[in-house]
């Protein structure tokens, strides 16, 4: 039944991801806190 088994198995190579950079995800959330901020002044205006 199924497939057989390599002798010896084998190495299975693996890295963890890595960190998101920390400059990345603050432009990532200042982008849409200035748009919100730029939205709310236009619906004041």
């Amino acid at each position: 039944m199924g497939l057989p088994r390599p002798p010896g198995g084998f190495d299975r190579i693996y890295s963890p991801p890595e960190p998101p950079d920390t400059a990345h995800r603050s432009r990532l959330v200042t982008l849409p806190a200035v748009v919100g901020v730029a939205a709310a002044a236009v619906a004041v205006v």
